[in-house]
């Protein structure tokens, strides 16, 4: 529709070929369409149209039915400057939509862009970018596409699609232009697919028998057929997020031409070539783009966003612990599953505590909670659950946190133990000292849980139910004490301490 449209204002054969996540189909019904026009030649090797050639001012000045009248040819386009052409095509897309040729609406032009394009609206649902003569962008596109299509057990195509799902639940993706600092789906997908090439799963980048160069960049490639039906989707999560959280991403740069990570002097010696190794810009990520080596194509991804990532793959790993073989564990929102399934807001934590008594335990539990966490309790005194047999005991209380002070702790232990030498003989002051100076900077929160002290025998479980409050801050909760817990309930059983009044 929109080729037809477009010939009214070129005398050369043009069409418009979609590519991005619509190609690649790893795409979403929210997922934008990247589109690009193109002409019968690449406007690189469009030869000059002779004297009677129109120039940029008269091309961008004169009324658009002088344009109709005498269409624009490739050779006089090619003249133009990226974004001089971006600003005709938005001139002429403008007259589209007046004439009603094709039912686009809203379009202007993003001349910022690294290819600058003409955002516009299709059909009055579809937002398509559309750029001019990117073969970079449909090459990359293509690629991508080969290599999701090239597992007969569909697995990689699953793991790519489920990995953008995981990032935008956890708030990972960018929303609009504005947002520059956040991964977006490309991003993304690279990041699979060096995880999937270091691991032998598929090959490096192999060229074509028949050399393609296109902006001074070579785009042939060839993909080779691989069957990974004998992985589960549970464990490529697994073995990547590991993979991830370990990385050392300093002086790092991921490769997926070469399928693995070199350092950047290791970098500089592969890629000598100035147009490369002084265009290319070291960042707190570094993702070498596979068809144009000289871009980084995580640079503007900002360390906040690193970080969060990284944070939120460790929470997904150890929910996994809890709940193992389960994809559903690595999701962030999973409060819609059966009952069947064990939910991320249900926690168990097995601990041997020898003789001692659940009453007992609940108030070391609580002593952590109140005195040293500083989480403020119920106001009924703690229930106690009918007992199932003579040997079982379980008691329950519920806890409010207003801070967040589970975060951030170790930087400010290590500063409180240098400032007071004096604590390092008493943990339990420590750690208190440390929760009263996160308080005071720490961010507000609200999350209301319930905890049970069950006890059989010499063994203690304990179980914390969310009963109000963000999931992704429970999870952060629950990590932390999965940890904070055991290493002081010992001390604390086996030695006097205040218990507050009931």
């Amino acid at each position: 529709m929109l080729a037809v449209a477009f010939s009214n204002y070129f005398s050369s054969d043009v069409h418009v070929r979609i590519f991005g996540s619509s190609l690649t189909s790893l795409g979403t019904k929210d997922s934008d369409i990247d589109a690009s026009l193109f002409f019968n030649v690449p406007l690189t090797e469009a030869t000059c149209a002779g004297d009677l050639a129109r120039n940029k001012y008269i091309l961008l000045t004169c009324d658009i039915t002088a344009l109709r009248g005498r269409k624009v040819c490739a050779e006089e386009y090619a003249r133009l400057s990226e974004a001089d052409r971006v600003r005709l095509l938005n001139k002429i897309v403008n007259d589209i939509r007046k004439r009603g040729t094709a039912l686009v609406t809203g379009q202007y032009p993003i001349l910022d862009a690294r290819c600058p394009l003409v955002r516009l609206i299709v059909n009055r649902k579809h937002t398509m970018d559309l750029s001019v003569d990117n073969y970079l962008g449909y090459a990359k596109s293509n690629w991508l596409r080969s290599i999701v299509h090239c597992d007969s057990s569909q697995l990689i195509r699953k793991f790519l699609v489920s990995f953008r799902f995981w990032a935008h639940i956890n708030e990972l993706l960018k929303v609009d232009e504005r947002q520059r600092s956040h991964f977006n789906a490309y991003i993304l997908n690279l990041l699979c697919v060096i995880y999937l090439q270091l691991y032998n799963y598929i090959p490096p980048l192999q060229r074509a028998q028949k050399e393609v160069v296109v902006n001074g960049w070579r785009i042939d490639f060839v993909v080779d057929h691989v069957d990974l039906s004998c992985l589960t989707l549970e464990k490529l999560f697994k073995d990547f997020f590991i993979w991830f959280v370990q990385l050392k991403l300093k002086d790092t740069i991921l490769c997926p031409y070469l399928g693995n990570t070199v350092s950047f002097d290791q970098f500089q010696q592969l890629y000598p070539d100035s147009s490369v190794r002084s265009v290319f810009k070291l960042a707190h990520l570094n993702i070498q783009d596979p068809l144009e080596w000289s871009h980084n194509v995580s640079m503007l991804v900002s360390e906040k966003y690193i970080s969060a990532m990284r944070r939120q793959m460790m929470f997904a790993l150890s929910r996994t612990k809890i709940v193992p073989d389960s994809f559903l564990a690595v999701l962030q929102e999973i409060c819609d599953i059966g009952a069947a399934e064990k939910s991320s807001l249900d926690y168990t934590l097995e601990i041997h505590v020898g003789d001692y008594q659940a009453d007992q335990c609940m108030n070391a539990v609580n002593h952590i909670f109140v005195n040293i966490l500083a989480f403020l309790p119920a106001v009924e005194p703690f229930g106690k659950r009918p007992r199932l047999d003579d040997t079982l005991n379980e008691l329950y209380r519920v806890y409010l946190t207003k801070r967040r002070t589970w975060v951030g702790r170790r930087q400010k232990r290590r500063q409180i133990m240098r400032e007071y030498s004096a604590l390092l003989n008493n943990p339990i002051a420590l750690e208190g000292a440390v929760t009263q100076q996160i308080n005071q900077t720490s961010a507000e929160t609200s999350l209301c849980f319930k905890t049970y002290v069950k006890q059989k025998a010499s063994e203690c479980s304990l179980k914390f139910v969310l009963i109000n409050g963000s999931p992704m801050e429970f999870n952060s909760l629950i990590h932390f004490l999965q940890h904070f817990i055991p290493a002081h309930l010992s001390k604390l059983l086996s030695s006097p301490f205040d218990v507050p009044m009931e």
